[in-house]
């Protein structure tokens, strides 16, 4: 009796699975969208000027789950097709051709967020395509294609704070730490705390860089009040202990 009931709920397991394959094959969902929407994150990682923890990683990558999300529901599946036919071209990428096959994903990824704007596969391939420029060494193209994401989306957009931190590094790639200072101070002017750790991290440390001291002192300390479990509190620590002791005013 025992084998019966199990093998029963085994194919009750087994049927579940396929109805969840069958619904992501409908909405054009690959394995390779996922792989893709991790790569974006671990790009924007790699840019921390110091090493962060797994737990960093982790919190950072849900922009990559709910970007699934955001693809899973979209009811367009032209433009999900055209989508993964852009992730597609990056497939196999060789040191010969890398270059010219992200070329080539970046302006099919913007063709999508193009013919379909406002939808939320155009956010996703408009991101990408901008991720795409930065990787591409081109971190002007980056910010025209991050500035114009950042115009067409809404200010309480979830994707929003991406895009921002990566507008934050292209700036500083092409050494324009005010505009760079002045972007990662309006991703935490945002409601939502999502990367926020690192946009606190980022103003203090370029805010150092130009002598900023009290400036840069103010946002490592709030990565240590609001942020506790951040990978980024032993960076906020040193960057504190570096900076010049305050004055202490006596009445």
């Amino acid at each position: 009796m025992v084998l019966i009931k199990k093998k029963k709920e085994q194919s009750k397991e087994e049927l579940e699975q396929a109805e969840q394959a069958q619904a992501l094959q409908k909405a054009g969902i690959q394995d390779q969208f996922q792989a893709k929407g991790f790569e974006l994150i671990a790009f924007l990682q790699k840019r921390r000027r110091l090493a962060l923890t797994f737990t960093g990683v982790v919190v950072c990558a849900g922009f990559a789950y709910f970007g699934w999300i955001l693809f899973n529901n979209s009811a367009n599946e032209k433009a999900s097709a055209e989508y993964q036919a852009a992730l597609q071209i990056l497939e196999n990428i060789s040191d010969e051709k890398g270059d010219l096959k992200k070329k080539a994903a970046k302006e099919a990824l913007l063709k999508v967020a193009q013919d379909y704007k406002r939808s939320d596969v155009a956010k996703l391939a408009h991101l990408y395509a901008a991720h795409l420029a930065f990787e591409l060494n081109d971190p002007q193209e980056a910010i025209r294609i991050y500035q114009s994401f950042l115009q067409e989306t809404r200010k309480k957009d979830e994707l929003r704070p991406l895009a921002l931190t990566g507008l934050g590094y292209a700036y500083e790639a092409i050494h324009d730490s005010d505009m760079a200072l002045k972007t990662f101070e309006e991703m935490i002017s945002l409601s939502s705390d999502a990367n926020a750790d690192n946009a606190f991290w980022e103003i203090a440390r370029l805010a150092k860089a130009k002598g900023l001291h009290g400036k840069a002192r103010a946002n490592a300390e709030i990565i240590l009040k609001r942020f506790p479990a951040s990978p980024l509190v032993n960076n906020a620590q040193i960057l504190i202990a570096s900076l010049p002791a305050q004055k202490v005013t006596t009445k």
